[in-house]
């Protein structure tokens, strides 16, 4: 349900929080089976998509998940989109030159943000990330059955409701 400022919303939404269903505030999802979202969850589960074609949505989805530390490192990205055949995917490529040491930290965080992208796009099944390691291009590439592993069961059962997407950033540590 979607609210506004009126008394009697107020009424009707402090009714709703008791009830735990969901509660949406400007379009976006405030509150899910009686958990509280947070709002950069709220706008990653908006942009969820059946269609890695949309790009516009997929970009969305890809700036959201992008921050704090994964941001540090990957830098200004490029993303292209594989739509024509099977296996669905993106290509991320990172902009920023990684170092030796920070490799591993690099995928860590790389594996954790396609996790979230194919759990919140339907048709996509795997993200590959181009980076260079001190001046040598290197890729990786995260398929659904990783993800599942990443995600502790299905990826996209994640994003089956906001809760269960704020729950798998928690566990992911890609919420701040």
């Amino acid at each position: 349900k979607v609210f506004g400022t009126e008394k009697n919303e107020i009424a009707k939404y402090d009714q709703a929080v008791r009830a735990q269903r969901d509660i949406a505030v400007r379009n976006e999802i405030a509150w899910a089976n009686g958990i509280q979202i947070e709002p950069e969850v709220a706008r990653m589960y908006n942009q969820k998509t059946p269609y890695v074609g949309e790009s516009y949505k997929v970009q969305r989805l890809l700036d959201n998940a992008i921050h704090g530390d994964s941001y540090d490192l990957l830098g200004d990205y490029t993303m292209e989109l594989q739509t024509e055949k099977e296996p669905y995917g993106i290509t991320i490529i990172a902009d920023n030159m990684i170092a030796t040491g920070d490799k591993g930290n690099f995928e860590d965080e790389v594996k954790k943000i396609a996790t979230v992208m194919i759990g919140g796009i339907g048709n996509l099944e795997e993200v590959t990330f181009v980076y260079n390691v001190n001046g040598i291009e290197s890729s990786i590439t995260i398929d659904k059955t990783e993800a599942d592993k990443i995600a502790g069961g299905v990826a996209k059962e994640c994003f089956v409701s906001a809760d269960k997407l704020q729950e798998l950033l928690v566990e992911l540590e890609l919420l701040n």
